[in-house]
């Protein structure tokens, strides 16, 4: 969530809010929060390995043991390359795993269940859940300027076709 910064559109209630996601400067940057994360991780000598991918997880039961990574680094334009420089580059034990990917990489592999949508408030008995209400309208017009004379007409005909 706080690797993208934070908006008013990730909030919500800010009741509903706790611990250091308070601390996180609202509105920031994706740069800015990147840096605060590496100034953060540094001061407590958390290593960040980059360029490389989870491969495989070894787990004793429901406990992950190990994780097995490949050194795949991005193209030139920043894109993930199919197939990896080197396979299995790197093994890691630990105590604790956080799967800090976007699209839940590691409790895939470990085979943790996993649900992905908006469930109901009921499911779970949070108030927040659920579809929620546009909470901000945001001023823009993909149609041009319409602030230009010229350009009004044009985007209210390509916006109502269906009208004179």
């Amino acid at each position: 969530m706080s690797g993208g910064g934070l908006s008013v559109i990730d909030w919500g209630n800010k009741k509903a809010v706790g611990g250091l996601a308070l601390k996180l400067p609202i509105d920031t940057d994706d740069t800015a929060m990147r840096d605060l994360h590496k100034r953060e991780l540094a001061l407590h000598g958390d290593p960040v390995i980059y360029e490389h991918r989870l491969a495989s997880v070894s787990k004793d039961g429901t406990t992950i043991k190990s994780i097995t990574l490949d050194y795949a680094p991005p193209d030139s334009l920043g894109i993930p390359i199919p197939k990896a420089v080197t396979a299995n580059a790197k093994t890691l034990a630990a105590s604790v795993f956080m799967d800090c990917s976007y699209e839940g990489d590691l409790m895939a592999k470990a085979g943790v269940s996993c649900t992905w949508g908006r469930e109901s408030r009921e499911e779970y008995g949070e108030a927040l859940a659920g579809v929620r209400p546009i909470m901000k309208r945001y001023d823009i017009d993909p149609y041009g300027d319409t602030r230009r004379p010229e350009e009004r007409a044009s985007a209210a005909a390509a916006r109502h076709p269906d009208r004179p």
